[in-house]
């Protein structure tokens, strides 16, 4: 049977000392070192210390309050502060309406009889110099916490209500200060989840409708440090509809011994499981899992719980593991052998959560990285499939009891995948994120390939281009791109598309770039005519030139970009730049730089270095609708110490149209720049963006 216990906060200290009840008082309270005989044994010329004011206050915190929210399950603890220190400190303590809430003046206790609202006054027993005493006054709102079964919190509470429950703590972490956890029901195996938990009663407060607010003081570790998973447990918490969980204080706990539980196997066909105990299961005993098979492939052993998923710890003997048992225990034995999916089907057939095999080319992957970005490509169709994280350790993928898996990245990329190499053949398998149209793998195998692959050139206007070589060429070969503009033009750009976005070209001389082969490598040359003295540099033109296919740096959201356009470089790695957009506000695609809020500020670098000494710089840009940013150009020297060219350009306009901004600075001879973009907004989640549309350089005469 369902055991449900409301226990009043218990009485934290009794203080000493308490004087004889004052005749038209309720209770009366008195401090520690007074004496009935104290008064008498003075001398009549001792000066007398008054009193100037009384505080009531949070037992506790100590905390100054003008209300206190009960219920008639939960009850308040409060004290009365004497000033100064050094007067009578006895009071006397009065409730208005008795019916609705009494005071234990020993304690400070407060306990609600009937839901209402009425008035606690504090009364000093001595006088201030007026001659009269000192009080003080709060509310007292009583509650009535409707108390609901743990099966029907989902289904009936309303947002922002209090209510009470009962049932048994799951899933508590000593070492989280929140308190996050679960109450279930043992008999229904309903489960609620807990978004932070104390026994900290101020850290809920409670309107007189019974609405509530919750406050997390973060003291999980230490209040909840009895608090043991599996225990009965009772409490009152205030309800979220959009999440569907609750805020909580608990409000006592006690070993449930008289509860056992029961596990279940469920198997895929091939594998024989066997539990060393179904049923009489103590919370926490530990269960050994049991697997024979004769098929080859290998298996995860999940636990289903009746708040998530566990995998089973593996045992030193093979085929079998272990778990702890909690109110759920349902043992799942599942295959982990995949179907093999086309690389052009992914973005088709591929669902979400779901695991496929794979096999292609590895293109994109760095060394550097941590994550294991990458792409895989089919030398075939050159479709490509993104890969938002990868590595060689099998544990990245688990389970998730459902059907569905998700990948926890190692970050191990920089070890795991020291000795995988960019043009090479790799297999392995990957869970689908449909979200994001990409997938994060496990990479089984990788070796060299002799594959071939094809280069082709745009149609250029105003001049002329060719490739040193457009068939037969092996990945990481380079090719040359020489060009022939008309009279009157010069080289604007040089971009090269890739399977999976763009590729990096690299300016030899004004007429001649080389890039390094993919397998797919599509070069488009831009050619404008010659301004003599300045360079114009298109980056909306140029987008290719910093972002993959899907307009965002490979693999992240505030990614690193750089660019080599017309002898120019672009580098973005500073700062929380940089993403890539189209549509509303933009004009078009541009380069868009990222800074973060005052109160966390971080500023954007988008670091340039010129082919040749540039004596002035101008920005053409475009505010982001909604943040106050600037804007500024410096130079620098030496490439390390940078300079401000100008003031630069504060409190952008919010929406404004494309706008430019100039130097001002004069004597300036150097290819050394930089646009930094910092944020001005005060939004707690603020962040300037501003896009880059175009640069020109003045040139040095």
């Amino acid at each position: 049977m369902k055991k449900i216990l409301f226990a009043s906060v218990a009485a934290l200290l009794v203080l000493a000392g308490c004087g004889p009840s004052t005749p038209g008082s309720s209770s009366t309270s008195g401090q520690s070192g007074s004496d009935s005989n104290s008064s008498s044994s003075s001398s009549s010329s001792e000066e007398v210390t008054y009193v100037e004011s009384v505080d009531i206050v949070d037992y506790v915190t100590g905390a100054s309050i003008n209300e206190l929210n009960i219920s008639t399950t939960q009850g308040g603890d409060v004290k009365a502060v004497v000033t100064p220190t050094g007067a009578e400190q006895d009071v006397t303590w009065s409730i208005a309406d008795e019916s609705i809430a009494t005071i234990n003046a020993a304690t400070g206790a407060v306990t609600g009889v009937a839901v209402g609202t009425t008035t606690l006054t504090v009364t000093t027993v001595g006088l201030t110099s007026a001659g009269v005493a000192a009080t003080d006054t709060i509310d007292i709102i009583v509650n009535e916490f409707t108390l609901l079964d743990i099966g029907d919190f989902k289904s009936t509470a309303q947002d922002g209500q209090v209510y009470a429950f009962a049932g048994i703590l799951e899933d508590l972490d000593h070492a989280d200060q929140y308190g996050n956890c679960f109450i279930t029901d043992p008999l229904t195996g309903d489960t609620v989840e807990i978004y932070g938990s104390t026994t900290t009663e101020s850290a809920l407060t409670v309107s007189e409708s019974g609405t509530g607010s919750f406050k997390n003081p973060k003291d999980a570790k230490t209040t909840l440090a009895s608090y043991n998973n599996g225990e009965w447990v009772t409490g009152y918490g205030v309800w979220t509809a959009q999440y569907n969980n609750l805020s909580v204080i608990f409000t006592g706990h006690e070993a449930a011994s008289e509860y056992t539980y029961e596990a279940s196997v469920s198997a895929t066909e091939g594998y024989t499981v066997t539990l060393s105990k179904t049923s009489g299961l103590a919370y926490g005993e530990t269960v050994t899992v049991t697997v024979a098979t004769n098929l080859t492939n290998s298996y995860n052993v999940i636990i289903q719980t009746a708040y998530g998923v566990e995998v089973a710890t593996a045992s030193s003997t093979a085929g079998t593991y272990t778990f702890s048992a909690t109110c759920e225990n349902v043992v799942t034995v599942e295959s982990t052998v995949w179907d093999t999916l086309a690389i052009d089907k992914w973005a088709t057939e591929a669902e979400d959560g779901k695991v496929y095999s794979f096999a292609g080319i590895l293109e994109g992957l760095s060394h550097s990285d941590q994550y294991g970005n990458a792409y895989i490509t089919d030398p075939t169709t050159g479709a490509s499939l993104k890969l938002y994280g990868s590595t060689t350790t099998s544990s990245a993928i688990t389970s998730n009891g459902d059907g569905t898996y998700s990948f926890s990245n190692p970050r191990d990329a920089k070890t795991t995948l020291e000795s995988y190499s960019n043009g090479e053949w790799v297999e392995g398998y990957a869970v689908w994120n449909s979200s994001y149209s990409n997938a994060s793998a496990v990479l089984t195998s990788h070796e060299a390939s002799s594959q071939t692959y094809t280069a082709t050139l745009n149609a250029v206007s105003n001049g002329t281009a060719t490739l040193s070589k457009t068939s037969g060429i092996a990945y990481g070969e380079t090719i040359t791109v020489t060009i022939t503009p008309d009279s009157g033009y010069i080289v604007s750009s040089v971009a090269l598309t890739t399977a999976y976005g763009s590729g990096t070209t690299t300016r030899v001389n004004d007429t001649t770039y080389t890039f390094a082969a993919t397998c797919v490598n599509t070069v488009t040359v831009t050619l404008q005519e010659q301004t003599d003295g300045q360079d114009v540099i298109n980056l909306t033109e140029n987008i290719g030139s910093f972002v993959d296919s899907s307009g965002q740096a490979m693999g992240s959201k505030y990614g690193s970009y750089s660019a080599e356009i017309n002898g120019y470089s672009f580098d973005l790695s500073s700062g929380r730049a940089s993403k890539c957009t189209s549509g509303t506000p933009w004009a078009s695609d541009m380069v868009v730089m990222r800074a973060n809020n005052e109160a966390d500020p971080v500023e954007s670098y988008m670091t340039i270095e010129a082919p040749a000494a540039v004596a002035s710089v101008s920005v053409t840009y475009q505010n982001w609708n909604k943040d106050y940013s600037s804007i500024a150009v410096e130079h620098s020297t030496d490439g390390t110490t940078w300079t401000a060219d100008a003031t630069g350009t504060y409190n952008i306009t919010s929406g404004e149209s494309m706008q430019t901004y100039e130097t001002t600075s004069t004597d300036v001879s150097t290819t050394h720049w930089r646009i930094v973009v910092d944020c001005r907004s005060t939004y707690s989640d603020g962040q300037a963006r501003v896009g880059i549309d175009s640069v020109t350089f003045i040139l040095a005469d």
